[in-house]
């Protein structure tokens, strides 16, 4: 699995992330296990912490900088599923980008001064297709 902090451009974290492509939640969490015999939880709730703790290494936090800091990427997850026709995708659930403290951020002279803009300057996202037929989860960038 690739080590976060060792990680120096965004065109190797893309590669990295390209792994995951076509891949289910299951596949996924084999492999990490397989990897560092760490149990990690395989439910819908946990695919964030899958993906950034268990394929990223990178330690849970509510940290104001990115995920990758070394090179100003956040990373996130986000689900979609078909409609009740099974023609198109949509968003399954809302997706955060930032806890914001208005006392604070209403100092800033402007939008590039926020701690949203600095942690979600550059995002990598990580789409997932929630199956529920299947019980799967399929990854893609």
């Amino acid at each position: 699995m690739p080590d976060a902090t060792k990680i120096e451009t965004v065109s190797e974290l893309l590669k990295c992330a390209k792994w995951l492509e076509g891949k289910t939640l299951a596949e996924i969490s084999d492999s990490i296990q397989n990897e560092d015999f760490v149990p990690r939880v395989s439910s819908k709730a946990y695919v964030g912490y899958v993906i950034e703790k268990g394929y990223f290494q990178i330690e849970r936090n509510n940290d104001s900088q990115p995920d990758f800091p070394q090179l100003g990427v956040e990373l996130k997850t986000c689900p979609l599923k078909y409609n009740k026709a099974k023609t198109k995708l949509t968003v399954k659930e809302p997706l955060s980008l930032n806890i914001i403290n208005y006392n604070l951020e209403s100092q800033n002279k402007d939008l590039t001064e926020s701690s949203l803009f600095k942690k979600n300057r550059t995002i990598l996202f990580v789409f997932y297709i929630h199956d529920f037929d299947k019980k799967t989860f399929r990854i893609f960038n």
